[in-house]
């Protein structure tokens, strides 16, 4: 944004509407299933004004009993994992946030409680008086640091009464799990005690009330809804953003499927290039055999004219010797197309042996029978690299690609069908009285023995006898020539389109999947340039909010 160095407190609640919107849309439409899933996890508006502190920490650390204490609302605790889904309470003009415990090798309980805490404007971190074990440590800094947390959390250690401790000791347990000294008040309870207190006689209650320390941890969260609830609910939905941006900037990394990909492509149009060129070579020398043919059927006519008018029977047989030289084109040239395939199918069986199709094979599974829409078994969701190769082989049939690559130009196969595109096109076009049809020139050229004797006649008047036969000679070469020259272009025009044409289909594999490949760079990078928009102008915001505290909490 532009005007995002001038951006006031007032200006930040459009602006955070507008960054979880932008940043849902670009995930939805990523074409990437795990980031569309990431998306439905981005907070929505919130309706309720109240300031929402979330309670989160290990399970079995006793979340729900400090809520059931703070409340007075019964909560059913289970002796097993209590909570398993997101429940709210009201305490004055707060919501408390109960979330399942996580960690607990419930991975759909970590996701529902890392919803609710994107969504908290204030944290309070429950664990007992063991303090941290490496899972517990790790969950504190993701609250505190990628979650952008610290400011408003606050540390409850549960269970105080079973286990005495310095709190100099529990600060730096806090702090040692954290990396470095921290703002979150740290306060003492057990809640146990505190629900205690609540049934028993005067004199045991008072006991227990001190035990439960909860008035304290009252004041804790009082002062911190306090001093940073304002500020923590402006600062929600770009610490959402955030988090959720920097989690898809981490799928967004080509994976090594991918890579393999390229180099097979690479290695494919290298084999396509020399395959134009072998073929085209080979073309030329067919068509240079046919110009052969043709000149040595007509020595005999050049031959003849040297004695004067050219007898028919010459004649005749200069035209049979063209007829059976233009009948055998389609098989020619088709025999060049089938050795060119034969010569391609080889290599790409080379292909199919090596690592980089193997890498893609795994990747799309194609080995196993599936059903449209099925994901991977080791995957709940697929990448848009995985699901444009898959979307490639269900169209095109789950074996397309080994097809292609290994059963090379068996009959019924797709490279096959080429050759027999090929030979049934030329075998059309070149019926020998379609030749004559087809070109005036050609005509003219073919029946060259009846056009030359007028001309013969005039010659042999003019002319000394030897002479005349010279150029009656000269002139029937020139016209063998010319009609040479005339059937080989006929035959380029003919033959062109068709080795275009089977070049394409050859290519066709690779440029299908080198244009979806490209689709999936071309949304990556669109999405990659949201996330770091979003990232900016949440930093910005975040910074701003940092040097004017006073004006968040106005």
């Amino acid at each position: 944004m532009n005007q995002m160095s001038g951006l006031t407190i007032h200006d930040l609640p459009p602006l955070g509407r507008s960054v979880l919107q932008r940043l849902s849309e670009a995930l939805a439409n990523s074409g990437d299933e795990r980031l569309e899933a990431l998306a439905s996890s981005i907070p929505g508006p919130r309706g309720d004004e109240r300031f929402r502190l979330v309670v989160t920490g290990e399970y079995n650390a006793g979340k729900s009993s400090i809520l059931s204490a703070l409340t007075g609302v019964e909560i059913f605790i289970d002796s097993d994992i209590a909570t398993s889904d997101v429940r709210s309470y009201e305490w004055g003009d707060v919501l408390l946030v109960d979330t399942p415990g996580v960690k607990a090798g419930r991975a759909e309980h970590d996701e529902i409680a890392e919803i609710a805490l994107s969504e908290a404007d204030l944290v309070v971190f429950v664990l007992t008086v063991d303090l941290f074990d490496d899972v517990t440590a790790t969950h504190l800094r993701h609250v505190a640091m990628k979650l952008g947390k610290l400011d408003q959390t606050v540390v409850v250690i549960n269970k105080a009464a079973s286990m005495a401790a310095d709190p100099v000791k529990r600060r730096a347990a806090v702090d040692g799990a954290l990396g470095s000294e921290s703002p979150c008040p740290i306060v003492e309870c057990d809640a146990l005690a505190a629900l205690r207190s609540q049934t028993a006689d005067p004199e045991r209650a008072d006991r227990l009330r001190k035990i439960g320390n909860l008035s304290v941890l009252e004041d804790a969260l009082n002062d911190v809804v306090r001093r940073e609830g304002p500020a923590g609910r402006l600062k929600q939905p770009f610490q959402a953003a955030m988090a959720t941006g920097e989690t898809a900037a981490g799928l967004l990394v080509p994976e090594p499927e991918e890579a393999a990909t390229e180099k097979l492509l690479n290695r494919w149009r290298d084999l396509l290039i020399q395959s134009e060129a072998r073929l085209r070579d080979n073309l030329e020398h067919a068509y240079h055999t046919i110009q052969e043919e043709v000149l040595n059927a007509g020595e005999q006519l050049i031959s003849a004219a040297a004695d004067g008018a050219v007898p028919n029977s010459a004649k005749d047989e200069f035209h049979r010797a063209c007829e059976r030289i233009v009948g055998d084109i389609p098989g020619l040239i088709g025999a060049v197309f089938d050795a060119e395939l034969k010569d391609v199918s080889r290599q790409e069986e080379a292909l199919a042996a090596g690592p980089e199709l193997r890498c893609l094979a795994d990747a799309l599974d194609l080995k196993a029978p599936r059903m449209p829409g099925e994901l991977t078994p080791h995957n709940d969701f697929a990448s848009a690299y995985v699901n444009a190769m898959r979307d490639l082989a269900r169209k095109n049939g789950r074996a397309w690609l080994e097809d292609a690559l290994q059963r090379g130009s068996e009959p019924g196969t797709p490279m096959h069908s080429l050759v027999q595109k090929v030979g049934h096109r030329l075998e059309h076009r070149f019926k020998p009285h379609q030749i004559v049809k087809t070109s005036k020139r050609v005509s003219k050229a073919a029946s060259a023995g009846l056009v030359l004797t007028g001309v013969w006649s005039e010659v042999r008047q003019e002319r000394a006898e030897e002479q005349a036969a010279h150029e009656q000679q000269a002139e029937v070469r020139r016209y063998v020539s010319e009609w040479a020259k005339e059937l080989l272009g006929y035959t380029r025009s003919e033959v062109n389109p068709h080795t275009e044409q089977f070049e394409l289909d050859l290519a066709s594999p690779a440029n299908e999947i080198e244009r979806e490949l490209e689709l999936v760079r071309s949304r990556r990078l669109r999405t990659q340039d949201v996330l770091e928009e979003v990232r900016r102008e949440s930093e910005i915001a975040l910074a701003r909010l940092k040097f004017a505290p006073s004006e968040g909490s106005a």
